[in-house]
């Protein structure tokens, strides 16, 4: 942590929450694994064609979501990176294309964060719903 210490206070911030997002991408990365395994095992217990449309409309949500992941993740990255050689004094701050650069990442997390709630509510209740069907008409 020295090494981020020579940072000024709105850069130590960008920094900080840098990590926390990076954190974040990783949670959401490691969840849409489990979406997209999830949806294939229910794709092969649907016959209903209206489930199968439903779950491939999803599955095509959340491959967008995994692009746009990756490529959030890259941006983070270089930001990071940035932040890094700053506080180690390689290069110049230059709190003005931080400042930017945040503001670009916050948008683009609170898009792919209020996306990924979206899709994986779909996703349950689209599952649970078809669960309970399938129940009733094996009971």
């Amino acid at each position: 942590m020295q090494v981020i210490n020579g940072l000024s206070f709105r850069s130590l911030q960008y920094y900080v929450i840098a990590r926390k997002w990076t954190s974040d991408l990783g949670f959401f990365d490691f969840e849409c694994s489990f979406l997209h395994s999830l949806i294939a095992d229910f794709v092969k217990r649907f016959n209903e064609d209206h489930a199968l449309r439903s779950l491939m409309d999803m599955l095509n949500q959340l491959n967008r979501l995994d692009k746009d992941l990756k490529n959030t993740e890259q941006i983070l990255y270089q930001q990071t990176r940035q932040l890094e050689l700053m506080a180690e004094d390689i290069i110049p701050e230059n709190s003005q294309a931080l400042a930017g650069k945040q503001v670009e990442l916050e948008y683009m997390m609170a898009d792919i964060t209020a996306r990924f709630r979206r899709l994986k509510a779909e996703l349950y209740n689209l599952l649970s719903s078809s669960m309970t069907d399938i129940k009733y008409v094996t009971d």
